[in-house]
């Protein structure tokens, strides 16, 4: 999803009020054709949000490369259950809480955490010492 061009169209002098109006609204149909599965819809919808969601991921993980991961594993997540949203909230909040979702998972299992040396240095290795099998 990464290399999908995306263009900004509409009046630059509307309201930001009636553009968040038209955009929700459309949001909403955008999800009806995704379920679809209409591949302009997605990418519309990709390109419409991609940064605030990019950007807010950021925040919570804190690394480039992992955010941008996590942004298209939403999008991959909306492609695939588009059918199953209900509109209970607006599609951005649907989509924060995925976001959320991934980003909170990605943290509870992030490995390349930094290992203090004193804690290290103090953690007893259970395998045997490598000079003590070389003399086996």
């Amino acid at each position: 999803m990464n290399n999908m061009v995306c263009t900004r169209v509409g009046s630059a002098a509307a309201w930001p009020a009636q553009v968040a109006a038209r955009e929700t609204s459309s949001d909403d149909m955008l999800i009806k054709r995704i379920a679809g599965g209409d591949q302009l819809a997605m990418r519309t919808l990709f390109c419409r949000h991609r940064v605030a969601l990019y950007r807010w991921l950021l925040r919570l993980v804190g690394d480039e490369t992992l955010a941008e991961d996590l942004l298209s594993d939403v999008f991959l997540d909306v492609w695939r259950q588009a059918a199953s949203f209900e509109a209970r909230s607006s599609v951005l909040t649907w989509l924060l809480a995925i976001a959320r979702h991934k980003a909170l998972s990605a943290r509870r299992r992030r490995t390349d955490a930094e290992l203090d040396d004193e804690l290290a240095s103090s953690l007893v290795d259970p395998a045997d010492d490598p000079e003590l099998v070389l003399q086996k």
